[in-house]
């Protein structure tokens, strides 16, 4: 299956099941489907970059402080836990509302002097936006936002019979998109 913009598989869930939601209200809902998802079975790494700048000690992100899991500050390297550590000997990380401090504040400019290490989240789409923009679950399994978006719909219509159905067919794309990205077993090595 190739991959599908939010607005086709709204579409494709319409078909499925037609209704009288609003297309805000439908967005929302795959938009919430795809950040569990991204929460519990499909956690994506990636990294941001930031240019320590002298004088600025707080930096806006933009996704949540709590996905990240690793930092490496002025060649220094923070796990997650050390951040926000009141017992960490200067320099250190801390979060502020939705941004990252250092401390001290820095005295001297480092292009690229803090990479944080974070899961993705997904950008929230808008009406404008969803019919050139790609969920970023996996696109190779629309389907799963597809039936995830059926069943939704069906439960605030209190159709729950077909509700269930739906859950079926989730949870069949769903394991199969599970077993596509199955790690490998290690290669057992016998060593003489």
């Amino acid at each position: 299956m190739m991959a599908m913009t939010y607005g086709e598989i709204i579409a494709e869930a319409d078909e499925r099941y037609p209704n009288g939601l609003t297309p805000e209200s439908k967005l929302l809902k795959v938009y919430n489907r795809e950040k569990q998802l991204m929460r519990t079975i499909y956690r994506r790494k990636t990294a941001a970059t930031f240019d320590v700048q002298a004088g600025l000690f707080l930096y806006p992100l933009d996704f949540h402080y709590s996905k990240i899991f690793q930092a490496i500050y002025a060649g220094k390297y923070f796990e997650y836990e050390d951040i926000n550590d009141k017992l960490g000997q200067p320099p250190f990380l801390y979060t502020y509302q939705n941004s990252i401090g250092i401390y001290p504040t820095p005295t001297e400019d480092i292009p690229g002097g803090l990479l944080l290490f974070h899961y993705m989240e997904p950008t929230k789409p808008t009406t404008a936006t969803m019919k050139s923009t790609y969920p970023v679950f996996d696109p190779d399994f629309p389907m799963v936002l597809v039936y995830g978006l059926c069943k939704d719909m069906a439960e605030v219509n209190k159709e729950f019979d077909v509700a269930n159905g739906f859950v079926q067919q989730y949870n069949a794309e769903l394991e199969e998109f599970i077993e596509a990205n199955r790690e490998p077993a290690p290669t057992e090595m016998r060593v003489e």
